[in-house]
């Protein structure tokens, strides 16, 4: 049975659907978190938070839809009401992120020296998120890993299209600002002759 069959029965009261859909998509659920608050703690709770949601939320999934789209919506929003509710925004600097899910999610190892520049940038990159906002974060989760469009996003976080676009436009920019160093060392731009464009 597929995700969107389970959600289907799932969202008629299905119990042993449900508990299927969040035994699969739990990690997914963490990861999604994490690249919001930024905190493993703070990712583990909003977890915990969407996983009980979930049991009356998934009465409002409409079948058939995009079930990892709306997941992420519900995951996403309940991210930005907890960090907005703490009254976070810049998290402390952590180890490397996602340990307890790499062992499930991880790749075959790349030889060290891509390893080593993996994780540089992965960290670069992670700062970088960390300078922007919840909501930003969650708009540009949504956005790129999802797909959704801004009227998508909007209905989804309960905020106006505009304000959706005038962050994802901000967030943008602020990660182009903060890494125009990374990209000049990990895609150096290359010659004219080389790809034909300056």
């Amino acid at each position: 049975m597929d995700d969107e069959q389970l959600a289907g029965l799932a969202s008629q009261g299905d119990r042993d659907a449900l508990a299927t859909l969040i035994q699969q998509y739990e990690v997914w659920i963490y990861t999604v978190a994490h690249k919001i608050a930024l905190r493993e703690q703070d990712a583990r709770e909003i977890t915990q938070n969407v996983v009980s949601k979930l049991v009356t939320a998934i009465r409002a999934y409409q079948s058939p839809g995009n079930f990892r789209a709306w997941l992420a919506a519900v995951t996403a929003r309940a991210a930005f009401d907890f960090l907005r509710q703490a009254g976070r925004r810049e998290p402390p600097g952590e180890a490397v992120p996602f340990e307890e899910v790499k062992e499930v999610c991880s790749d075959p190892a790349p030889n060290p020296r891509e390893a080593l520049e993996g994780q540089n940038l992965r960290e670069c990159v992670e700062k970088a998120m960390a300078d922007l906002t919840p909501q930003q974060r969650a708009i540009l989760t949504l956005r790129l890993d999802e797909d959704l469009p801004t009227k998508d996003i909007a209905a989804r976080l309960e905020i106006p299209p505009k304000q959706v676009r005038v962050q994802l436009s901000r967030a943008y920019a602020r990660l182009r600002t903060l890494l125009a160093d990374v990209a000049q060392h990990y895609f150096p731009v290359r010659k004219n002759h080389e790809c034909g464009t300056e």
